[in-house]
């Protein structure tokens, strides 16, 4: 961004206060539409639900819900917080593994789609749908996969136990199968073996009735930064055609033709926001340097991962001479460990100048805690001008994000 010069950055925190985010809209509608795009080349069933948790900012849940995108929310919470959006309850998937009786009403009065996340859950649904059997639920299951804790096991004797109690309970339908994994490489393996599990399980015991495969999250960005995952990053490309032969190729499929659901939170927004922080200080250390500034790093990383996200400096003396060297840059609180990023190879920042750090667009905002520091602010930028979507956190505003 051309405009993204020290004068400039320097009156938006004269505005909104050092440090900010910067939310790029266009960039993350985009994500959407390209993924989608991607999906829809080759099997154009196919539907992509913004796992809100990643980053349940109002103005990117506005942004990807007037896209036409899908919200998939993991609570009572977030699922009221987007109907409070006025964002279309049957383009809601609600997940996760504790779901209230008042829950499962409200889902079933709005026609939002659910998936049952454990035995437990089924047989708290069979209660309430025994106590309301003039309601219809149509449900999805999530399956159990070997490397997790969640969803239902996969096995003869579940399904069938499922199937026998349709019998009792004629206002339940099985209609999706949904499976998710920890798995954090993006691995096209994973989802291959994810689609031909899903597409078995639906043709041996739920043929007739099942109309959608979801395959979750874990689809990650093109552009992830270096060194984030240890193995090659697949193209959205890459993902569509390995997923989409899989569909192709089954027969159930072929006769059926189920939507294609897809729950990508971090691929959507990670690359779509920035934060701008100012350097507060920078001192020698040794052979290296310490870096200050007024963002800690619980607003760049709250999962406290190693990796150094993508930086840029903007100098406040553009005639002055600056020196290369290493550094590492530290927030301004008590607390020892508060690293932004480590062992950095580049310009060495001075007082007074800006650092904009990329991809910190996932889990910042919906994990950052208020640990001393208020939450900063979200702006986006239009023209040579900026938009404040959401003030700094403060006591009049304690949760202006949300």
């Amino acid at each position: 961004m051309n405009q993204m010069n020290w004068r400039f950055l320097e009156n938006i925190s004269e505005v909104v206060t050092s440090p900010f985010y910067i939310l790029n809209e266009t960039c993350l509608v985009d994500n959407y539409k390209n993924l989608l795009s991607a999906f829809k080349k080759h099997y154009s069933n196919t539907l992509i639900a913004y796992a809100c948790k990643a980053n349940n900012c109002q103005s990117v849940l506005k942004a990807l819900s007037g896209a036409g995108a899908l919200i998939e929310v993991s609570s009572s919470l977030e699922y009221q917080g987007i109907i409070n959006l006025e964002h279309d309850p049957e383009k809601i998937i609600f997940n996760g593994p504790l779901k209230t009786e008042n829950d499962w009403l409200l889902i079933q009065k709005n026609s939002s789609i659910a998936n049952i996340d454990s035995i437990d859950e089924m047989e708290q649904l069979y209660r309430i749908a025994g106590l309301h059997s003039n309601k219809d639920f149509r449900v999805g299951l999530r399956l159990r996969l070997p490397t997790s804790r969640f969803g239902i096991p996969v096995d003869v004797h579940t399904f069938n136990s499922f199937k026998d109690s349709l019998r009792n309970y004629p206002n339940i339908q099985y209609v999706s199968l949904h499976g998710h994994s920890n798995c954090k490489t993006g691995s096209l393996m994973h989802f291959a073996n994810l689609t031909k599990l899903l597409l078995k399980t639906a043709e041996e015991y739920f043929p007739d009735t099942i109309q959608s495969i979801n395959l979750g999250g874990g689809i990650l960005h093109p552009e992830i930064p270096a060194g984030s995952v240890n193995e090659p990053i697949p193209s959205w490309h890459d993902y569509a055609f390995q997923i989409s032969n899989l569909i192709n190729e089954s027969r159930w499929a072929h006769e059926t033709q189920p939507m294609l659901y897809l729950e990508p939170g971090a691929g959507l927004v990670a690359n779509a926001v920035q934060m701008v922080t100012k350097v507060i200080k920078t001192e020698k250390s040794g052979n290296n340097y310490r870096v200050t500034v007024d963002a800690n790093a619980l607003q760049v990383k709250p999962t406290r991962h190693k990796f150094n996200m993508p930086l840029e400096l903007v100098k406040s003396q553009q005639d002055a001479e600056y020196h290369s060297g290493c550094f590492t840059v530290y927030g301004p609180t008590c607390w020892e460990d508060d690293i932004l990023l480590s062992d950095v190879s580049a310009e060495i920042p001075r007082k007074g100048d800006y650092l904009i750090i990329n991809h910190v667009g996932a889990y910042t905002i919906s994990l950052m805690p208020h640990f001393i520091m208020a939450a900063p602010a979200v702006i986006s930028l239009e023209d040579n001008t900026f938009k404040i979507l959401h003030p700094r956190q403060t006591l009049l505003h304690p949760t202006s994000h949300l």
